[in-house]
């Protein structure tokens, strides 16, 4: 009886908090999940009137995303997309206004320093961003600024870091310290601390990459 009580248990707590993977339907719930503070994978500082969010994309996501781009269900090709991405680290920095003006002309007086901004934002952030991990300091080795042309408010750059000697020494770093010394936005130095003691695990899973 007791061992009965004790399945039941189980069950009524999966069922009222949730066990296993959670099954989501699209690219869209994904990200959502991914910028739920709560499951590690994002970390916003708000500074200077702006709100700059970091977030770690896992191998699950990037893979997704480019399954996504070529319209690809192959569940194989999945997983080897994940097992490619494990060895990287992929961020995401965001930054928007607190006042919803667009960022990208927060700040700026005339067209010299409006072309300024977009030289940094395209070209400077390989020097104004790096990763430490392991006891190692890593430069990005590719960022894209994505221009929206004043369609959103906010501004999204992706910056990739890649392993400088063995193949999995920033898969097996504990922790990582993305650091970013902006010139732009009057923000300073910003640091983003990802503990993976502190990450969830629990990934959703893309129905339509499901074996």
């Amino acid at each position: 009886m007791k061992h009965i009580n004790k399945i039941l248990l189980f069950c009524m707590t999966c069922f009222l908090f949730g066990c296993g993977h959670k099954n989501v339907s699209g690219l869209q719930d994904f990200k959502n999940w991914l910028a739920d503070e709560s499951n590690g994978y994002t970390i916003t500082k708000s500074i200077n009137g702006l709100n700059v969010a970091v977030s770690l994309l896992p191998p699950e996501y990037m893979a997704a995303m480019d399954m996504d781009k070529k319209q690809m269900t192959n569940a194989s090709a999945y997983d080897s997309l994940v097992s490619a991405y494990k060895y990287q680290v992929n961020l995401l920095m965001c930054i928007n206004s607190k006042d919803d003006q667009n960022v990208l002309y927060k700040g700026i007086k005339d067209q010299t320093e409006y072309s300024q901004r977009l030289n940094e934002l395209n070209f400077a952030i390989e020097n104004l961003a790096s990763l430490n991990g392991n006891g190692k300091n890593y430069r990005p080795v590719l960022t894209a600024f994505e221009n929206n042309y004043g369609l959103t408010n906010d501004i999204k750059i992706n910056i990739l870091f890649t392993p400088t000697t063995s193949k999995d020494e920033l898969l097996t770093a504990s922790t990582l310290d993305f650091e970013y010394a902006d010139e732009s936005f009057g923000l300073g130095t910003i640091h983003c601390f990802f503990d993976k003691k502190n990450i969830s695990n629990n990934l959703p899973v893309l129905n339509r990459f499901k074996n």
